[in-house]
């Protein structure tokens, strides 16, 4: 995954990123988790830990916050639908939608990003957005950088507040 774009990104005025995490701290989340993060989302996490850009929220890792975990676990265990076990989620657009590594075929080395909808029921059918985690941020950053020329008053006024 060429990172570059993403660095440029998140320098930007209003987005950020977290510091990376090492090895040891991915594999404890890994653990957790009981799923193998893709090498494209491990090198996210190493290299950035978390990132926001605009209004959109990676979830990652990095200092003591293991948010990647905290949030599959919570929505495994109390959300309904409960979230199926071998997806990751990596960023909730608004109260139903969430983007989530989908881990069902890692065996083959296949990691979709997929979207996963609380109004649906359980077994719903999981649309595929992207084909791996590194398309679909890249994806991301061009809905943002398309926004943000199409309302620029938007991402403005956020840099102004959270000055």
């Amino acid at each position: 995954m060429d990172t570059t774009r993403l660095r440029h990104t998140v320098a930007l005025p209003g987005n950020s990123a977290g510091e990376g995490v090492d090895a040891p701290f991915i594999q404890l989340a890994q653990l957790e988790l009981g799923i193998q993060f893709p090498p494209d989302y491990l090198q996210f996490l190493q290299e950035f830990g978390r990132v926001i850009i605009g209004p959109y929220h990676i979830d990652g890792l990095g200092g003591d916050m293991l948010e990647v975990v905290r949030t599959t676990l919570l929505q495994r265990q109390l959300h309904r639908p409960y979230l199926r076990f071998l997806l990751i989620p990596v960023m909730e657009e608004d109260d139903s939608l969430t983007y989530c590594i989908d881990a069902r075929r890692a065996h083959e080395g296949v990691y979709p990003v997929v979207c996963w909808d609380a109004n649906l029921a359980e077994h719903q059918p999981l649309m595929v957005v992207a084909p791996d985690f590194a398309t679909w941020l890249d994806g991301l950053i061009d809905t943002w950088q398309a926004a943000s020329q199409d309302e620029p008053w938007r991402y403005r006024t956020r840099r102004i507040i959270g000055s």
